[in-house]
């Protein structure tokens, strides 16, 4: 396997001239980077990245750290990254915690051995590790974000975005309208299922519309517990008129479950989901939701990202990306 010296040699300059054409840090004249390039390809060198990424203190990667990736719209999320880390030099490396904090500091440590140069995190429960004062451990914290953080977000307003959306229900006149919401117990409770749902009563106290404890269903963000949610309207005494979800794949498992009950969407119970993921324009009906714009988000998190691995954020920002309404057909008006 050739080395560095065998490409120094080869082309007739220096190991540090082949070393500043590799890392790009100098220009060099055109007939020098000529022969450097016709050296390297001759002996098809491979430069060793350990190496690089110790001599110039950064590995140009970064880790996604995600709790699973079975949700639809985190899977568009986690491909949405890697083209704005390309243009800027980057590539990134998927790191799967399973909400484990003893994997978390795995990927710290490497992080610290400069495996990697920092995080996007999509779990707002952070390794104490990362909350360090002085930011030892460059990261930026997207979509699952807690109110009170002091690091860099990138998000929704998942509240305000709620609220349209239930509000746009009672603009169709709807009334009796229930939630299906996702990780919400004494054990866990999401941020994100917190905004949406303070948003959803909200649009409910700001129209007078009583809020009904028996219509407020728990999911999980999948798609059986819409199934399941379907089950449980079936059998309740009063109906709602309107199911607010707080996602698509738990607004899809819905209407499917209602469909195999023998109950029409939108003729007997408007639906609507949050996200936008790829199958909602594709159920039957179309799914009217929020769409989370995944490349804006993505873009905003990389770059905020790399400006901090390389100094050129001077404040460690908040950034709030706008959502839109988008209407189909699983909603009519009474």
């Amino acid at each position: 396997m050739a080395t560095i010296k065998d490409v120094a040699k080869l082309a007739g300059v220096s190991v540090a001239t082949v070393s500043r054409y590799l890392s790009g840090a100098s220009k060099l004249t055109t007939s020098t980077e000529a022969k450097v390039k016709g050296a390297i390809e001759t002996l098809s060198y491979r430069p060793n990245i350990m190496a690089r990424s110790l001599s110039q203190s950064r590995s140009d990667m970064l880790m996604v750290l995600v709790s699973g990736v079975s949700s639809p719209f985190i899977s568009n999320l986690l491909s949405a990254f890697s083209k704005p880390a390309s243009a800027r030099g980057y590539k990134v490396l998927l790191a799967e915690t399973s909400m484990d904090q003893k994997i978390e500091a795995t990927y710290i440590e490497a992080l610290r051995s400069r495996l990697a140069d920092g995080f996007v995190q999509l779990s707002a429960h952070l390794h104490p590790e990362m909350l360090d004062k002085k930011h030892t451990i460059p990261f930026v914290n997207v979509c699952e974000c807690l109110p009170e953080a002091t690091y860099p977000t990138v998000q929704i307003d998942d509240k305000r975005a709620a609220k349209q959306i239930t509000e746009f229900l009672i603009s169709l006149g709807h009334r009796e309208i229930a939630c299906l919401v996702g990780l919400y117990n004494d054990q866990y409770r999401s941020p994100v299922t917190v905004k949406r749902l303070d948003g959803f009563r909200d649009a409910l106290d700001g129209n007078d519309i009583e809020f009904h404890a028996e219509w407020m269903l728990q999911g999980d963000y999948t798609t059986d517990s819409g199934v399941q949610a379907a089950q449980t309207i079936a059998e309740m005494k009063q109906r709602p008129t309107a199911v607010f979800c707080a996602s698509d794949t738990m607004a899809i498992g819905l209407i499917r479950g209602l469909a195999n009950l023998g109950i029409n969407v939108p003729d007997d119970i408007s639906v609507t989901g949050f996200d936008d993921i790829e199958m909602a324009k594709y159920t039957v009906p179309s799914l009217t939701t929020i769409r989370q714009p995944v490349e804006k988000i993505a873009n905003a998190a990389i770059n905020n990202l790399i400006d901090i691995i390389e100094e050129k954020a001077h404040v460690r920002q908040h950034v709030t990306i706008e959502h839109e309404l988008i209407l189909r057909g699983s909603t009519r008006r009474l």
